[in-house]
């Protein structure tokens, strides 16, 4: 139950975070002028990266495929 709670919350981070990126990275688009838009999309890209690694081992455990 606490894994796939668990799975649950890192999933919605994770895609959240990736479509707040995607309007980041639309918005820098149209305005080259905003520099810390460009260094907050880099920092949801690793806040992505740790959240669906997270996912990945989380399900990993949960299947048992470890032993």
């Amino acid at each position: 139950m606490i894994f796939s709670t668990l799975e649950h919350i890192l999933t919605h981070i994770s895609f959240s975070v990736v479509s707040i990126v995607i309007s980041i990275h639309l918005i820098t688009l149209l305005v080259n002028e905003i520099v810390g838009l460009y260094d907050s999309s880099e920092k949801g890209m690793i806040i992505t990266f740790f959240c669906i690694t997270g996912l990945l081992v989380t399900r990993w455990i949960f299947s048992s495929h470890y032993c």
